[in-house]
């Protein structure tokens, strides 16, 4: 508002204002290119990352295969045997990964259960010598006398890998990566920021700001002789997508992933580094309530082992096969089917006398899994039903188009599990 007058009597009748407009529409463009560039970059930075850690899980997994396949020998049992288990523990490994992005990206919560250090440390010990390499020396302590926490135990494993591998990159020339673990009780709440440090890490950063909450906690200490960080590098070592590493080389999710793992466990993570001082990152886990560790209930045998008829419906034949060995071997008579419409097909030319369906969710053509789920329930009221996806988790969202008898099965699955889901499926075919 001002005064705008020609008339210098009437001057203070004379009123107006000044309207300035401007075009953002460069601006806005800018932007929001600006914006699409970023999440192009971060998305190619996720998947070349993935594929790098994929591909190393994939020569594990080949490479141990085909060093048991020659070794045919009966003195190489033992060989053979050891081969076997690494890749199966890759496997594993890949599974973890799976879980945890799918546990980032949707916010599940994996299932908890009580888990023994000395158990992690048994298992990590002996990964970590294979995957680290002969220039690093890994030192697992003693966790006989450390509380349990109730954690995910395949996301503590990972956790670890993650951080033992972090601690490998900082020392290309070698050096000795510790994992150790200790117990603490506060009676009040604690800033994990004022505590001792040591060899001069002086630089720390936690991932929570607030003070540690009053109680019992396991502290898990990953310490490395490598370069060290900066203040510019713990500044933004919590963040996603963040990577020291050369591009394709690194996803930057492995820390945050491991804060994700203890903020979902009700913990946090603390840094303390220097520049040519190493790194330790410490992980507190508050104890478990209990000290029993939780052990998987024995899945029922089938009921009768020769008059029950199982339909499996997948598209992918190696994963068929699988399935329907699996029941074959448990008694089951197993018939197979590509699609969902064949699979419909199938039960009417048996006169609907199947008791087992066990179905992928993404089938081709216009009956998916749920669809074919809930046609074939409606022609034999008593068919036990398991479904199964990669997209399932243990502890996720259950999809609404699931009937509430159908049994979820989340891909990969392994043995002990698949017959375990049948057999709940089973159950709750003899109780509806």
């Amino acid at each position: 508002l001002f005064f705008a007058s020609d008339d210098g009597l009437h001057a203070e009748d004379r009123r107006g204002f000044v309207l300035t407009a401007n075009d953002i529409t460069l601006r806005l463009r800018s932007e929001r290119a600006l914006g699409e560039s970023q999440k192009l970059r971060a998305v190619g930075q996720l998947t070349a990352g993935i594929a790098h850690d994929f591909k190393n899980l994939l020569t594990v997994i080949l490479g141990n295969i085909e060093l048991a396949t020659e070794a045919s020998e009966v003195s190489d049992s033992e060989r053979r045997q050891h081969c076997l288990d690494a890749a199966a523990h890759a496997a594993r490994r890949s599974e973890a990964l799976t879980g945890q992005l799918l546990s980032f990206t949707r916010r599940d919560r994996p299932a908890p259960d009580t888990v023994a250090l000395a158990d992690i440390f048994a298992l990590t010990n002996g990964l970590l010598a294979r995957v680290i390499g002969p220039r690093i020396t890994v030192e697992c302590g003693s966790a006989k006398d450390i509380w349990h926490v109730q954690v995910n135990p395949a996301q503590l494993e990972s956790a670890l890998l993650n951080l033992a591998i972090n601690a490998r990159d900082a020392m290309p020339g070698g050096g000795q990566i510790n994992i150790c673990a200790s117990n603490a009780s506060y009676p009040t709440a604690v800033d994990l920021l004022t505590l001792p440090v040591e060899g001069n890490r002086g630089l720390r950063v936690s991932s929570e700001p607030t003070p540690l909450p009053a109680g019992a906690w396991v502290r898990v200490d990953v310490t490395d002789n490598g370069c060290g960080m900066g203040p510019e590098v713990l500044q933004q070592l919590f963040e996603p997508f963040f990577t020291t590493k050369d591009d394709g080389a690194g996803t930057g999710l492995g820390m945050a992933m491991v804060v994700d793992f203890c903020r979902q466990a009700g913990g946090r993570v603390v840094v303390a580094s220097a520049p040519d001082h190493g790194t330790c990152v410490s992980l507190w886990l508050p104890r478990a309530l209990t000290e029993t560790a939780r052990t998987a209930p024995d899945y029922a045998p089938a009921p009768s082992k020769t008059n029950l008829r199982a339909l499996v419906v997948e598209d992918d034949p190696a994963i068929r096969d699988i399935v329907a060995t699996i029941l074959g071997l448990d008694g089951y008579r197993v018939t197979e089917a590509a699609d969902g419409e064949a699979a419909f097909d199938l039960v009417v030319e048996a006169g609907n006398t199947y008791d087992l369906l066990v179905t992928d969710i993404q089938l081709p053509g216009p009956l998916d899994g749920f669809r074919l789920a809930r046609l074939l329930r409606e022609r034999l009221p008593e068919l036990g039903i398991v479904c199964m996806s990669g997209d399932f988790t243990l502890d996720g969202p259950r999809p609404a188009a699931a009937l509430p008898i159908i049994q979820l099965l989340p891909k990969p699955f392994r043995r002990e599990g698949f017959l375990r889901t049948v057999a709940a499926a089973m159950q709750e075919r003899i109780s509806a």
